[in-house]
């Protein structure tokens, strides 16, 4: 852990370490600092491997993908009796945006951002962390009229569908990727 770019303030008043299972990745594990007061505190072991921050991209589409969550929630829920669009398995069912119809998450940030004029360096660029203990990145209320901007867009162009897990995974990448770093 020493190797995390935030090891000295994250471990200040360190008392203990724990492991426990990923609030998202129910196979994952997350290791949490717990200090003195019985604060917990997270820290990424993937950053302390790499020994450096995540990117300002993934922290960007981070809170993108999270200031869409209703939408994909809501398309799960309406859409839960379909079964895989590519191999018609009923088990393990991911909401997938459709590289078919060039709606890949990539290709929609990109599309927003040009639809909009929105240039790199007028891009959000610090964030807040969610307070659910998943400690995904969320905007600020700073940049509320951006992520309604994105909210709507989203909305209005997103096309969906149900991918079992395999197939998710296994999808090609889209070309058209947001470069930031």
């Amino acid at each position: 852990l020493k190797r995390h770019p935030e090891f000295i303030s994250k471990t200040e008043n360190m008392i203990n370490i724990k492991i426990v299972n990923d609030t998202l990745n129910k196979k994952g594990l997350k290791i949490l600092i717990i200090n003195k007061n019985d604060q917990e505190i997270d820290i990424s072991w993937h950053c302390a491997i790499t020994g450096k921050h995540k990117s300002k991209k993934h922290d960007l589409m981070s809170a993108m993908r999270i200031a869409i969550d209703k939408q994909i929630n809501d398309y799960r829920i309406n859409n839960k009796k379909n079964n895989c669009k590519l191999c018609n398995t009923d088990k393990d069912l991911d909401v997938d945006h459709s590289i078919e119809e060039e709606s890949a998450f990539d290709q929609l940030v990109v599309k927003f951002l040009e639809s909009y004029n929105i240039l790199k360096e007028n891009l959000p660029n610090k964030f807040a962390e969610l307070n659910d203990n998943t400690h995904r990145r969320c905007f600020l209320q700073s940049d509320v009229e951006f992520e309604e901007k994105w909210i709507k867009y989203h909305k209005e162009h997103a096309k969906l569908r149900m991918l079992c897990h395999m197939c998710n995974i296994r999808q090609k990448k889209t070309k058209k990727k947001l470069q930031l770093d």
